[in-house]
């Protein structure tokens, strides 16, 4: 009887049948988590670049404006921008804002102060107070150029938990006037 245990132990270890089943059953899971991962990695990272050129063709739109621009415009702007990202819900579009701001600089006052600004879905107006705390990111202008920064948000939720939290994906854009030296505003 001693014989045959160690025998028998011998052939179940060198017996291969059934293991690809097990290796299956030890590697799906990681695998299956390696997919849903680099799916969700790469929504978020198509969600930023939808984002930043949803933005890049609002800014562009607004640069080549030659009529004055009014709240209305803006917040159609907003509305072409949650096409853009496909914020097609209520709530989802909610949850995004556009802020338009024109910029001029003082060779002077060596200031940079704001024109005009306005914001959609309760954003509010960037003023020159709050301009001064990003003054650093603007670019070098001569006296009495003007600027149009535009900001946009919007809320991302991944749709799988592999990590990443839910987050706003801020975006701004500064570009120049292309037709006429300034954008005018009028709030009516």
């Amino acid at each position: 009887m001693k014989a045959v245990f160690p025998k028998a132990l011998r052939s179940f270890a060198r017996d291969r049948s059934g293991s690809v089943s097990l290796e299956a059953l030890i590697v799906l899971p990681i695998l299956l988590w390696a997919n849903l991962a680099t799916f969700v990695y790469f929504d978020v990272f198509n969600k930023i670049f939808i984002n930043e050129a949803a933005t890049y063709t609002l800014a562009d739109m607004i640069s080549r404006q030659t009529q004055t621009v009014t709240p209305s415009y803006i917040q159609g702007m907003a509305s072409l921008y949650d096409y853009l990202n496909g914020q097609t819900s209520p709530t989802a579009a909610a949850q995004t804002w556009v802020r338009v701001t024109c910029i001029t600089y003082s060779s002077v006052s060596k200031e940079y102060s704001v024109v005009w600004s306005y914001g959609t879905n309760n954003q509010p107006a960037l003023t020159t107070a709050m301009l001064q705390s990003t003054v650093k990111s603007l670019p070098v202008m001569s006296g009495g150029d003007t600027l149009i920064q535009v900001e946009t948000q919007m809320h991302y939720v991944p749709k799988f938990n592999m990590g990443l939290t839910p987050r706003d994906l801020y975006q701004l854009v500064l570009t120049r006037p292309r037709i006429a030296p300034q954008v005018a505003f009028s709030s009516s």
